[in-house]
């Protein structure tokens, strides 16, 4: 084993930006809806990522699967990929392979469903959900 030469602290660098998306939010007239979480300072640098599904996602009328992508405008699945937030019970769910640089981009979240549409532009189709979005990052 290495001898450790030093072990500490280094400062509060490190950002947790929590953001939630309610199934309420889930209205387009499509199987794909993306929304806007945050806008990422110049220098950021994203750690880490992963979703806690606090209410899963339901329908009753023909929507029967919605997963989740967590990106930015160039690659919309860049920190998240294919989280499913429809059948699995409530929990956190972590999609590795997080591309380290994010300066400057806007996050999105975007959710995908199989079967039916979201809705009809103004009002959903979806009966309830919500889901954590966390982004851990710094700011060099």
């Amino acid at each position: 084993m290495a001898t450790r030469i030093q072990h500490k602290a280094v400062g509060a660098s490190l950002i947790h930006a929590i953001y939630r998306l309610d199934y309420t939010e889930l209205v387009a007239a499509d199987t794909t809806e993306t929304v806007d979480l945050d806008t990422l300072p110049t220098g950021a640098e994203i750690q880490d990522a992963f979703v806690d599904l606090v209410e899963t996602f339901e329908d009753a009328g023909s929507i029967s699967n919605i997963v989740l992508d967590v990106g930015d405008g160039s690659d919309a699945d860049a920190y998240i990929d294919n989280v499913d937030i429809f059948g699995p019970s409530a929990g956190r769910y972590r999609a590795f392979g997080v591309n380290p640089t994010a300066s400057g981009v806007t996050l999105t979240a975007t959710a995908t469903a199989t079967g039916a549409n979201f809705g009809n532009g103004n009002v959903t189709n979806v009966d309830a959900g919500a889901v954590d979005i966390h982004v851990l990052y710094r700011v060099l």
